[in-house]
């Protein structure tokens, strides 16, 4: 430790250093996730399609563009998932109020019953992962992770 770093300074480091690997572990846990519910839907779908499916539906409705920005991918590639999705009835597509030559795409009701049996699931996993925390733990995490996650670039 050098004159200019204190024990907290020290402890902060290790503090963050810890929690990156945290994050990434709870990355790699919604990776396998995303992984297996792409592998689950009906009809299963490639896991990229599944995402730009997830990011719709968290979005209520999004423009390809917005979507290909989004994911820091090129717009071919979202048009190729937003074909696939299209082709197999999941989504729809629809003039955009702000710009009437824009298309937004939003869920297209079959989409709409999967991602509820998933939210099921999904709520069952996390139920059973919180078990034996209370409300106010579970409160203050929501908190600290939504606070997180408006913190990063």
């Amino acid at each position: 430790m050098t004159g200019a770093e204190t024990a907290v300074d020290v402890a902060r480091e290790e503090a963050v250093a810890a929690l990156e690997l945290s994050v990434f572990e709870v990355i790699r846990h919604g990776r396998g996730w995303n992984r297996e519910n792409a592998r689950r839907f009906q009809p299963p779908l490639p896991q990229f399609a599944f995402a730009l499916l997830r990011h719709i539906l968290v979005a209520g409705s999004a423009r390809a563009s917005d979507i290909a920005e989004a994911f820091d991918v090129d717009k071919a590639l979202v048009s190729r998932g937003v074909a696939l999705l299209r082709e197999r009835g999941l989504i729809e597509q629809l003039r955009d109020p702000d710009d009437g030559r824009a298309v937004r795409l939003r869920l297209a009701p079959a989409a709409l019953e999967e991602f509820d049996r998933f939210r099921q699931r999904s709520h069952e996993i996390f139920d059973t992962a919180l078990a034996d925390w209370s409300l106010d733990d579970v409160e203050a995490f929501r908190r600290l992770m939504e606070r997180f996650a408006a913190s990063l670039p």
